[in-house]
């Protein structure tokens, strides 16, 4: 019988628009990923209130909040993923864990998330893989975006000369990959936040997000903000670049007049799609640059109204598409991409790049030895 030289690994997201947490297990080797299984976890609201509270202006907090916080976070973390680990098949257990945490600040080379990964060590037995940025921060890099590397692979599946995979999370960021080299990788500004959270103030927070962009559709921009709000001194920025809430808290959007609140989620939707378009623009269209193809994945690829407005600012000659059309969840990518990246974490290599602005062999995440530390060295070394 073949040996298994392969290792699996569970991913785990929570975006900045704070609406769940999503698992990914993929099975790696040295030649070939293979998705396992993915699943959706629900953020209870007390915390995501908690996380939203803390990601606003001037917000004030005693370290015993903050550590009580990140503690019952990791608690939670930790008995919902072990618990969901043991419905599946033995064969499909990960080998090991990255989990990415949540963000509560990101901003000039300073980056937190919280969730406590010892305790998903200690409850799953797993080993398990954390803290991604630090060590691109250290390196003197961004910490962010750190999805391109498995972008670049993902590119693979494509023939286009000139590609960009896009990720619309609560913050917008793509990977433009020219001759199967990362060229571009940055965060465009925000994504979905702005969006989420008009919604949630129009539905009285019945809703958070807008489906499809069926309400944005439904109201009328203010072109003003639009504007004063593109004037935004991170979109003069050239990359590497990164941001969050704390360049772009909701206050910048909501200080303006509207009409209804459906204004206020186009307006938004709006800035979203005008800025994406920009950068693309700015960064490779108007350096002749070839872009054929932009692959859309995240929360965002299912607002078909935000896409539209995309396409229609970047023209008929570039292909709107999503992960979807290749058989990729796109909901899953930022998770599988966290696996992708503790595989390797796992064999030393750095998570950023020029993209980020870190130095060469900068550190990786953080590993926290498992029960099964020993047996996961042996696999690490065959994948070599």
């Amino acid at each position: 019988m073949k040996k298994d030289n392969s290792i699996k690994i569970l991913g785990v997201m929570s975006g900045t628009s704070c609406d769940g947490i999503d698992v990914s297990c993929l099975k790696i080797s040295k030649n070939e990923i293979t998705s396992l299984w993915s699943s959706s976890l629900p953020i209870p609201e007390n915390f995501k209130k908690s996380v939203l509270t803390l990601q606003k202006p001037n917000t004030k907090i005693s370290l015993d909040y903050l550590l009580e916080l990140n503690q019952n976070l990791g608690l939670y973390y930790a008995k919902k993923i072990s618990t969901l680990i043991k419905t599946k098949p033995t064969r499909n257990h990960p080998d090991a864990i990255g989990i990415h945490g949540l963000t509560v600040f990101h901003k000039d080379n300073k980056s937190l998330q919280l969730v406590d990964p010892f305790l998903i060590a200690l409850f799953s037995k797993k080993t398990t893989l954390s803290f991604f940025r630090q060590g691109d921060i250290a390196g003197g890099g961004e910490g962010a975006p750190l999805v391109p590397k498995y972008h670049l692979k993902l590119s693979q599946k494509y023939k286009d000369h000139g590609i960009a995979l896009h990720n619309l999370g609560g913050i917008s960021n793509f990977t433009y990959i020219l001759n199967k080299k990362i060229k571009y990788a940055f965060d465009t500004g925000p994504g979905n936040i702005w969006i989420d959270e008009a919604t949630r103030i129009y539905s009285k927070n019945k809703k958070d997000f807008d489906s499809s962009g069926l309400l944005a559709k439904k109201g009328v921009p203010n072109l003003l903000a639009v504007k004063k709000i593109l004037a935004h001194s991170y979109f003069k920025k050239m990359p590497p670049k990164s941001t969050g809430r704390d360049d772009f808290p909701f206050s910048i959007l909501s200080k303006f007049t509207y009409q209804s609140k459906l204004d206020l989620i186009s307006t938004a939707t709006e800035i979203t799609a005008e800025s994406i378009a920009q950068q693309y623009k700015k960064t490779i269209l108007s350096k002749g640059f070839p872009l054929t193809r932009i692959v859309f994945c995240g929360g965002g690829s299912k607002n078909h109204y935000l896409l539209s407005l995309i396409k229609k600012k970047l023209g008929n000659k570039i292909k709107i598409t999503t992960t979807d059309e290749i058989e990729i969840n796109s909901q899953f990518i930022e998770s599988q991409a966290f696996a992708y990246l503790s595989y390797l974490s796992l064999k030393g290599v750095s998570l950023g790049g020029e993209f980020t602005g870190s130095k060469p062999h900068s550190p990786p995440a953080a590993i926290i030895p498992g029960l099964n530390w020993k047996n996961l060295l042996k696999k690490i070394q065959s994948t070599f």
